[in-house]
């Protein structure tokens, strides 16, 4: 690939596609729920394989499977899409600015993982400031 063209490239969106392969368990469920073709996901596949130059993907005619890289980069991949949303929700909600932060995470394991890391963090940051959680778990709220 040409470095005008890996500029282009949307990196967000080969790491979604990624993500969506793996949770759908085939390029075709992910083409569905992505709402492109099977070829398009074929594709962005291959542009991150290419990109990350390694393998991702076993795939034969009946499974899908994450080689060990693959699974290295499902796992960045879901941090960086989550916190790319968390993102979103800051921005969205208009807390962009010191002393505020939002955060979601769309994999309850993700969340389960960092929050207490993140707590810790964000109460050194605040200097022993109130630091409030709500979390959705299925259609329950928790505070």
């Amino acid at each position: 690939m040409q470095m005008k063209s890996l500029e282009r490239i949307d990196r967000l969106e080969l790491l979604h596609t990624l993500i969506r392969i793996v949770e759908a368990g085939s390029l075709s469920g992910a083409a569905r729920q992505l709402e492109v073709s099977q070829a398009t996901v074929s594709r962005r596949l291959s542009t991150l394989e290419q990109l990350l130059g390694a393998k991702l993907l076993l795939r034969t005619t009946h499974a899908t499977k994450l080689t060990d890289d693959g699974e290295r980069c499902y796992q960045h991949a879901r941090r960086v899409i989550d916190s790319w949303l968390a993102l979103e929700d800051e921005g969205q909600a208009g807390t962009l600015s010191p002393g505020h932060a939002a955060v979601r995470f769309t994999n309850p394991t993700t969340g389960a993982d960092v929050l207490p890391t993140m707590r810790t963090e964000m109460h050194r940051v605040r200097a022993g400031g109130a630091t409030r959680v709500h979390r959705e778990v299925g259609s329950r709220s928790e505070e």
